[in-house]
């Protein structure tokens, strides 16, 4: 569409300029931009308005993303011996949500990769499965169990899959990255999150990464 309107700007108007003024009877129209200036005119007229179509359709694509329906990952918190995962709803309901770990960096035992986490309230109620959440609605998803908080010993940490499986235990102290994916909506919400023991082997984790 846009290719019509240059072609027609940049060269039937500026071609039908010298008729046109002798029709109106001012000659002075037609010398007004002497060799070949009309067509520029019109090219500079026709790059703009170009311009402004793309420029329109970038501002489109912002606020189709801005309104799309996502689950994002927020932050990570250690709330006693749980690390919970803060999601949150955007853009509107979403009655399909899942949360997965897809990958595991530094750990030799994924195969089992990807595995679903729940919510706390499907923890909490003994429900599986995908579930609900409103737009700009948090939830708190479980994620690393610490065992050992209280002993002079080391820390070790469960991942909290939907089902229990024994890879799930961690019980060395070398660093990880998880990949988290959050589906649901128009598309999933990304995290990376990184594990880590301090020289005590108390463990940390953190997000490093999200989308």
């Amino acid at each position: 569409m846009m290719a019509r309107i240059i072609y027609v700007v940049a060269v039937a108007i500026p071609a039908a300029i010298p008729n046109l003024a002798g029709k109106l009877g001012v000659p002075w129209l037609a010398a007004a931009l002497p060799n070949g200036g009309w067509y520029w005119l019109a090219l500079v007229i026709a790059l703009g308005g170009l311009l402004w179509e793309i420029a329109s359709k970038g501002v489109a694509l912002e606020d189709k993303a801005a309104n799309a329906r996502q689950i994002s990952i927020e932050g990570i918190e250690r709330i006693g011996a749980w690390f919970y995962l803060n999601i949150k709803g955007n853009g509107g309901y979403i009655s399909d949500g899942l949360v997965k770990v897809t990958e595991i960096e530094n750990d030799p035992n994924t195969s089992h990769l990807p595995m679903a986490l729940r919510t706390k309230a499907q923890r909490e109620g003994n429900r599986t499965g995908r579930f609900n959440i409103s737009a700009k609605e948090p939830k708190k998803v479980p994620f690393l169990k610490v065992n050992g908080m209280y002993d002079s010993t080391p820390e070790t940490v469960q991942i909290a899959y939907e089902e229990d499986i024994h890879s799930s235990l961690i019980t060395d102290q070398n660093e990880r990255i998880f990949h988290i994916s959050a589906f649901g909506g128009d598309y999933p919400g990304e995290a990376k999150v990184k594990l880590s023991f301090d020289e005590q082997g108390k463990a940390h984790a953190e997000i490093i990464e999200r989308a």
